[in-house]
């Protein structure tokens, strides 16, 4: 018998599986194969961890959002990666931390700005067995919203800044809606629509509107719209900023000697300055009364003097005007000239208050969220149960008051993530509610509608609730129909259909 060749091994004899655990193996394989391309179709960005921070997993979105690589991720602690700086911010070592779903803005160095939602996994015992992270784009918004909050209340030419120089984005609604007129939220859209629509022509605007709904900002981006084909200056006018004695002058400008302390070479006025750019009139309702008469023949005549001048100048602006009054209501009063208010509307948009763009309510509140912490240098965020009250908040003061709110709540809140007694302390600090009225009381003391989240009450419960109380309201106090639907910011079509839904009949 022939000695085995020295160094070799003996073959061992093969092991044949059950075919039943075969199949098995072959099932589990296939289920992970289909869990991974379906992960990888989403345009969510997906992150999953285990209970102790170690990422187990993330789409192929993630890495396109965050410009990390897999090699960069898995296996390793969000902590540990957050310290270090590999991430921003992590959600999901948050939600480990406080065992609770958490909303963050992540800023990812070498990929988008994100809003992520986060997530913990428990097992039927209640023990904590993984973090799932959802991670969407929302870098699109900032600098909408930085003009969309623009409220300096000054009265002098300014250069405003904008989102997008690089003209028109196409949106799914419309391709006429340039980038800086963009929202979630439907109702806007028909309004940005109609807005960029009426950007290039020369006829006066009027945009109306409550305190903070954006007017300054719709009138500043028409401005960016038409600047494409008329070459001129944004000249913003607070008409309830500049002294009536001084307005005049500063509307028109004058001539050397014009009246005592005037400029020796006299002086060029806001309207001539704009070019044929635009004048923003803001609270136009504001103007005093006997200067209304010279607005509305500049407008008609496209000319005007200057103080104390005798040489006509030619006036190629575009007016548009805004405010916070039923300007109807002021001619009734004698307060405000027919002629001028009829002139003035040749083109008319109303802002619908924040509580009417539900859509528009958590980008807005995360991008004010993410503003504040890289100012404050805090990591602040808003639980679910925190944001789901906001939602259902009125916001009376609008996205002015949205702001201020959120940065009290990053510098004065201590816990993390931001609870609903947080931001209920928030909200009703430093008010006096004696010096309120009951409704603006109301609101204050039980700001979520009937107090808070209803139990067995789902969100669109909740809103459509909310949504019959405001018509019902709405309707017992205008005089009209229509009124109501101009308050509401919406259609006279769409409120039939509302009042239609929820059964609701003028009292």
């Amino acid at each position: 018998m022939d000695n085995p060749v020295h160094g070799a091994e003996k073959s061992s004899p093969s092991v044949r599986l059950p075919e039943e655990i075969v199949k098995k193996l072959a099932d589990q394989e296939f289920e992970i194969y289909s869990f991974r391309e379906m992960m990888n179709r989403l345009q969510e960005g997906i992150y999953i961890t285990d209970n102790r921070g170690i990422t187990l997993y993330v789409n192929s979105a993630f890495v396109h959002l965050s410009g990390l690589s897999r090699e960069d991720l898995i296996g390793k602690r969000v902590n540990d990666m957050r310290d270090d700086g590999i991430l921003p911010n992590s959600c999901c070592a948050k939600v480990i931390e406080t065992r609770r779903p958490v909303m963050t803005i992540n800023n990812y160095y070498h990929g988008q700005k994100c809003l992520v939602s986060g997530s913990p996994v428990f097992d039927p015992e209640g023990n904590l067995i993984r973090t799932i992270a959802v991670v969407r784009d929302v870098s699109e918004l900032d600098a909408m919203v930085e003009s969309l909050t623009r409220s300096d209340g000054g009265w002098m030419p300014e250069k405003p800044h904008y989102l997008d120089d690089e003209g028109p984005l196409q949106r799914a609604s419309s391709a006429d809606t340039p980038a800086l007129l963009q929202s979630e939220e439907p109702l806007m859209q028909d309004i940005y629509i109609k807005a960029s629509r009426m950007a290039d022509l020369d006829s006066t605007m009027l945009i109306v509107g409550e305190t903070g709904t954006g007017k300054d900002y719709l009138a500043a981006a028409i401005h960016e719209i038409r600047k494409k084909s008329k070459s001129g200056e944004l000249i913003r006018i607070n008409c309830g900023a500049i002294p009536e004695h001084l307005i005049e002058s500063e509307l028109f400008g004058y001539e050397k000697g014009a009246f005592t302390g005037a400029a020796p070479e006299g002086r060029k006025g806001l309207l001539e300055a704009a070019g044929e750019g635009t004048i923003l009139l803001d609270e136009i309702g504001e103007m005093p009364y006997v200067l209304q008469v010279k607005l509305l023949n500049v407008l008609n005549d496209r000319q005007f003097y200057r103080v104390g001048g005798h040489r006509m100048i030619d006036f190629k602006a575009r007016v548009i005007a805004t405010t916070n009054a039923n300007l109807g209501e002021q001619v009734k009063l004698k307060k405000f000239r027919a002629d001028l208010f009829y002139r003035l509307n040749v083109f008319r948009i109303s802002m619908p208050p924040l509580r009417l763009r539900q859509a528009d309510i958590l980008p807005l509140l995360n991008r004010f969220l993410n503003d504040f912490n890289r100012a404050y240098r805090k990591s602040h965020s808003f639980s679910s149960e925190s944001l789901l009250m906001l939602k259902d908040y009125r916001w009376p003061g609008n996205i002015r008051e949205m702001k201020n709110f959120v940065e009290k709540a990053v510098v004065f809140t201590t816990g993390e993530p931001m609870r609903p007694d947080d931001v209920t302390a928030v909200l009703t600090s430093d008010i006096d509610l004696s010096a309120l009225d009951e409704n603006r009381e109301t609101d204050i003391k039980r700001p979520f509608g009937t107090g808070g989240i209803v139990e067995k009450q789902n969100l669109k419960e909740a809103m459509d609730a909310y949504e019959e109380r405001l018509l019902k309201r709405t309707i017992a106090d205008s005089k009209t129909l229509r009124d109501a639907a101009d308050s509401l910011g919406i259609d006279f079509s769409t409120l039939m259909r509302k009042k239609r839904k929820y059964g609701l009949s003028r009292q």
